[in-house]
């Protein structure tokens, strides 16, 4: 199947949204982290200030979007106006401390909130997780910011898929061509960079995330500990993933386990591509056209960083100066 075919979404998830409104101009907003989370940002904390792996970005052009900056610490009244203007959100991977308390998941707080009614006012706003989104969800949703667990030995590791009864007829993976599912399942492809995790046994304990989300996939760490490796919300259209695919494509460090097959790369941009057509259906834009044309991340050429030591998980980086804002 080709990743250029506009995944289908199931249930209530009409192709145009729920209203028939839509877009052909998607653009997914990023919520930048602050550098001095990172160690691996040492060389960088002098001069910037927050940041956003340029893999992530790459990953959802590839699936047809084009992508602003959100800075993580921007003020309510800016924060909604973006929010008006963008048609879906992805949340990066991250080191924050006590994330679901910080600027940073305030922000996404309040993001998340609004794409909740946003949908319940008929307007689609998809939002995405990875690694550290998956947990932030799970604590926002839960309403508890200490559900997550330690993991053992997941930094680097790539896994397989293993799909639960919910992933076949999900909207994120029912379109997948039989060979592509399936190769999923069995290969190793699906990286892993946590040392925490949402387990499957706290998941089914708390009634919140039941009721929001389906589990699609789940991973064991060293020990056998099984966690929530990706989820679909049941009514919204969230999904997170503790694994990256955004890696496979766009990182090339040879002390971790990407697989960067053809038909992996293909697969994991199908996910892009879905996520992409599930933000068409929404018909947020800028009114302005040079503000739109001025916050996007082409305007931003991202650093080199695969060449500094402590930072080579990354390739590229966009990185912004302290009181720097894409306006």
């Amino acid at each position: 199947m080709s990743t250029s075919t506009v995944a289908r979404s199931r249930n209530d998830h009409s192709s145009a949204g729920q209203h028939g409104r839509g877009t052909t101009r998607p653009i997914f907003g990023v919520l930048t982290q602050p550098v001095d989370t990172e160690e691996r940002f040492m060389t960088f904390t002098k001069e910037y200030s927050e940041y956003i792996p340029a893999s992530f970005v790459r990953w959802l052009e590839s699936g047809g979007a084009r992508v602003i900056a959100i800075h993580y610490d921007t003020d309510e009244e800016e924060l909604r106006h973006l929010f008006d203007s963008i048609n879906g959100l992805l949340l990066t991977g991250g080191e924050i401390l006590d994330v679901a308390n910080s600027t940073y998941g305030m922000t996404a707080r309040k993001l998340f909130q609004w794409a909740m009614e946003s949908y319940d006012a008929g307007q689609e706003f998809p939002i995405y997780g990875t690694c550290q989104g998956i947990q932030l969800l799970s604590m926002l949703t839960s309403g508890n910011s200490e559900i997550k667990e330690d993991c053992k030995a997941t930094l680097g590791i790539s896994k397989p898929l293993h799909f639960t009864e919910h992933a076949r007829e999900s909207r994120l993976f029912s379109s997948l061509s039989p060979q592509l599912y399936d190769m999923l399942a069995t290969k190793p492809c699906g990286e892993h960079l946590h040392s925490s995790c949402i387990t499957t046994k706290a998941f089914k304990e708390h009634k919140g995330l039941r009721d929001m989300f389906n589990v699609l996939v789940v991973n064991h760490d060293a020990e056998g500990l099984e966690f929530v490796s990706c989820v679909e919300g049941k009514r919204y259209p969230f999904y997170a993933s503790q694994f990256h695919p955004e890696r496979a494509g766009w990182e090339w460090n040879e002390e971790e386990q990407i697989d960067h097959s053809p038909e992996v790369v293909l697969a994991f941009q199908h996910l892009a591509s879905f996520l992409v057509s599930e933000a068409c259906k929404n018909d947020h834009r800028f009114v302005d056209r040079d503000e739109e044309e001025r916050r996007q991340l082409y305007n931003t050429p991202p650093h080199l960083v695969a060449t500094q030591k402590e930072s080579k998980m990354y390739v590229q980086t966009y990185f912004w100066k302290h009181g720097e804002r894409c306006k």
